[in-house]
Formats: structure tokens, sequence, C-alpha cells
């Protein structure tokens, strides 16, 4: 069995202990068969009466941990089945943007399209960004930055620069700028005036599909092949997969309540950012391919759309500890704490000591008499018996001594031991 243990409660609506392993975080997924639409998870949005909101190559679904409502061109008046974006504005009005189908709505269990009301030339929406003042950004492919602001488009395009007319993502600081990602690179959008802040030889020579802003002010950069860029005083900081990243080809970035930063990337599962650097998931974790999209919902869980399929992290009452973790395997024949504070886990093919997260290991190449660990005890001297199949074992200042039938001790196996109040100490 997997050793698991209650380590703490956990509050609702905690974001994701980043003192986890990521494979510690329980996980859940869902897929076509469970009913979401076919094709690559794009965008996800939560409304303020709980519903997750999935975007998808093959339409609509709304999610209300159970089951999914699949909502297409027929059943809304959308002009598109792929959804590319989603936000929530402050009214609790879901905006939806398509690939060739323009911009569309959701309120009060209407749909809306507003395809006729932008140009030809802006119906592939990229991104979408809801700013302080409740202005609407959107991003498109092909025509440039809109604002939506008291029921009015209005197009703003940087006329020296035709790269900026494709935009794959934006973010907003606390100064009220706007952060774009396009085909140029990062620009800076601010009351009309457009700001280079970093081309795309300044990334790696690859171009930005993915910007965030953090609840610092500190920008980060995903690139298409070149990993992440994040912005300091001293210029541009680079993170690849020698820093530790699963991957270089950036599909999506996002901060959660907690201010960890989550990183997903093409093929290569999910990453996150804390202690100032990045670990990753594996295919040990359970879950190993794209990343194209992100969501904290209320309740602390973190959502994350693949490319057929949602997943959710989340933490739980207990946290599994086996081998992935440390261990000698997931065995786990026996539990013991000492005076010190040391936790003794007993197994069949040893023992490990784990204290202030340090692990230490004993086995019968370091001269224990046997592999299986039925039992620990601490006498007054602090000194550690174990109970094994090979007899009784005394742990002291390093050393190690085995008691037998030699000794008088009856039978060979130990499986369980005692210490009673007058320090005599009892084995079975």
């Amino acid at each position: 069995a997997v050793l698991g243990a209650a380590l703490f409660p956990l509050c609702a609506g905690a974001s994701l202990n980043p003192a986890m392993v990521m494979g510690q975080y329980v996980q859940h997924t869902w897929g076509v068969d469970a009913g979401l639409p076919d094709g690559g998870v794009k965008a996800l949005a939560e409304t303020g009466d709980g519903y997750l909101w999935i975007g998808t190559e093959g339409g609509l679904a709304r999610f209300d941990g159970t089951r999914f409502t699949v909502f297409d061109i027929h059943a809304t008046g959308l002009q598109s089945n792929k959804i590319t974006a989603l936000q929530v504005d402050k009214e609790q009005r879901l905006w939806i943007g398509t690939r060739d189908g323009g911009l569309g709505s959701y309120s009060r269990g209407k749909f809306e399209s507003y395809r006729e009301k932008m140009t030809a030339s802006a119906q592939s929406i990229l991104a979408l960004y809801e700013d302080a003042k409740g202005s609407l950004w959107i991003g498109t492919d092909g025509g440039g930055l809109f604002r939506y602001k008291n029921g009015a488009f209005e197009n703003f395009r940087n006329g020296a620069d035709a790269g900026s007319r494709s935009i794959f993502s934006i973010s907003g600081d606390r100064g009220g700028n706007l952060w774009l990602a396009t085909l140029s690179g990062i620009s800076r959008f601010s009351e009309g005036t457009w700001t280079s802040a970093a081309s795309s030889r300044d990334l790696g020579g690859q171009e930005a599909r993915e910007v965030y802003v953090d609840r610092h002010g500190t920008v980060w950069v995903g690139t298409i092949s070149a990993g992440v860029y994040r912005r300091s005083a001293d210029g541009w900081e680079h993170f690849t997969k020698r820093n530790g990243l699963s991957g270089d080809a950036i599909a999506s970035i996002y901060e959660d309540a907690g201010g960890t930063i989550w990183v997903g990337v093409f093929g290569a599962g999910l990453n996150r950012f804390t202690d100032g650097r990045f670990t990753s998931s594996s295919e040990k974790d359970g879950y190993f391919g794209k990343v194209l999209s992100l969501l904290e919902d209320r309740q602390g869980t973190l959502w994350a759309g693949g490319s057929s399929e949602l997943i959710s992290f989340r933490g739980g009452p207990f946290v599994p500890f086996g081998q992935r973790e440390g261990l000698i395997n997931d065995t786990a024949l026996s539990l013991y704490e000492d005076s010190k504070g040391a936790i003794w886990i007993g197994s069949d093919r040893g023992l490990t000591r784990q204290k202030e997260g340090k692990l230490t290991y004993l086995t019968k190449e370091q001269g224990l008499s046997g592999e299986s660990v039925f039992s620990f005890s601490e006498d007054a001297q602090g000194d550690i018996w174990v109970g094994m199949n090979h007899g009784l074992t005394r742990l002291h200042e390093g050393h190690i001594r085995t008691f037998s039938e030699e000794d008088g001790q009856p039978g060979r196996a130990v499986l369980c031991t005692y210490r009673d109040k007058q320090g005599t100490l009892w084995a079975g």
C-alpha cells in the first residue's frame, strides 16, 4: 500500500500547496467519453453561479462538476463552434471568442452574436481581457486590438507595426497598461499609445504567444519554442528546459490566488514556479500532455485544458508519500515517531528515517539482519528497537546490533514491540 498521511487540514478556497510534489495533488480527468466536446480545450472560465465553462475546437460546454452541457451553433446562434477565448466580466456576462465566427456573449440564459458589429478582418478572436474600468479588450487575428465600452466597439491599430494586427494574448498591470503578445513581440499599450517592450529578436527569435502580468506587476512571456521570459529591472530573464521547464513550447501562463505561477507546455505537461525555480509534472504524476489553458476556481481547484481532456488538480485531506517522494518503496509496514521528532517508516526492503525533510535509509546492505520492518520502539537512552523478520535489532548512535534465538529470543520474526511505563521492552 502507498503510505498516506493527513498532514494538514485544507480550508475551502485554498490554493494548491506549493510545498507538495505535483503527483501528490488529487487529479481527475474528463474526456470525450464523459461528454466533453472533441478538440483541444483552448479556454476556461468560471461564472458567478459556479459553472465552469470550457471552450473547445468542437464547441462550448458548461460543466457542473458531474456532467457537461454542450452549446453548439445550432443551439446558441454563435457563428462558429471553434471557441478560442472566454472572459467573465464584472456583470457576470460570459464573453466568447471564436475562430472565424467573431465575438459572442452569454448572459441570463441568452446568447448574443456581435459578428456584424466588428470588421471582416476581426472575425477570429484570439484573446479577451477585462480591465479595472470594465472595458473589454479583444485581440484578433488580423484585425488588431478592439475595445468594447458602453455598447460600442473601437479599433486600435499600430500603424507602424503590421505584426500588431495579430494579438495572441492580453494582460494588464495596476497602472492601467495593457501588455500584448503579438507577431512582432511584446507591446505595451497605454491611453492609445503603442510601445515595443520586447521584439521577437529579444525573445530568442521566437513568437510570443502568451503574456501574463502577476500581482507584483512582473510580466511573464511564453514563446512558441524558446521557453519563458520574465521582465525584471535588469531586463528579460530567460527560463528553458535547462532551468527546470518540461518543455520550451509554451501554451499558457497563470497565477493562482496563492501567488504560484503555473505554466502549461505543448506536449509536456504542467510546470510550477515557486521559490525562484520551476518544477514540472511527469508521466508518473498522471498527466504529461498538452496544457492549453489554465484556471483556478473559487474553491482552489486548478483546472487544465488538454488536447482532448479536462484535468483538475486539488488538494485533499490525505497526502500520498511513497517512492516518488523518496521512500525505499511504496510498501509501508510500520510507522513511528521518536522523541526527537524523527519519523521512522518500515517497509519490506528496509527502513526510512525522515526528519526536517531529510531522508536516510537502512537496508540489509547497511547491516540490517533482514528486509521486512514490522515495528519500532524507543528506550530511555534514545535507542531505537526494530522488530524485523530476522530478529530484534537495536540502533544505537549509528551502530546496529541484532538479537536472535541465540540471545534467548523466542522465535525468529519480531512482529511488534512495546515499551511499558517501567521501561521494560516487550517483543512479540
